[in-house]
């Protein structure tokens, strides 16, 4: 985590003289960005069981005689690295626009509908609007196809979402792609 605030640090520094990097710190960060969550399901009276996981990264609830958990570090670090990602991505404009449609569709459009964390959601859709105006930075045509794609997910979400600040960040991508 620490190497990726590094990174966004010198982009914002260096600017398109960090260029070259990206084929460096993507990668990791996208990895980090596409983690599963991890998810535990014991008996609800097996506290044993629970007594593994670690208190300060996991949270756990009792359902219907099962206690579910959660292993909220994963779902952070995940939330991090869409931040990085899109701070990368607004700080280098059309430089970023060939790892833009990588970053929208096998990333950012799929974790609008992230519901186990409400971070990675509004990160995504701060991704998203990044990688649009990187987009269109480089070429409006392309930038222009994949905001049509992007816009009517980005309103599906807002609509369907009960979280104000879903809600704020979608309308967010959604004016700085209009």
């Amino acid at each position: 985590e620490y190497l990726q605030v590094a990174w966004v640090r010198m982009c914002q520094v260096l600017e398109q003289d960090f260029t070259p990097y990206l084929q460096v710190c993507l990668p990791r960060m996208i990895k980090q960005a596409q983690a599963e969550a991890d998810v535990a399901v014991l008996d609800a009276d097996a506290e044993d069981e629970q007594a593994q996981y670690d208190e300060n990264e996991w949270d756990f609830a009792d359902i219907n005689g099962r206690r579910y958990g959660i292993h909220t570090a994963c779902l952070e670090e995940k939330c991090v690295a869409l931040e990085n990602i899109a701070a990368i991505a607004g700080t280098m404009g059309a430089a970023f626009a060939p790892f833009c449609q990588d970053c929208l569709f096998t990333l950012a459009v799929p974790l609008l509908e992230f519901d186990l964390h409400d971070g990675v959601e509004c990160a995504a859709a701060d991704l998203v609007s990044a990688c649009i105006k990187s987009m269109a930075a480089a070429n409006p045509t392309t930038a222009q196809q994949a905001a049509v794609q992007c816009l009517g997910k980005l309103i599906e979400t807002a609509k369907s979402k009960y979280s104000p600040e879903y809600t704020t960040s979608a309308i967010d991508a959604i004016a700085v792609i209009l």
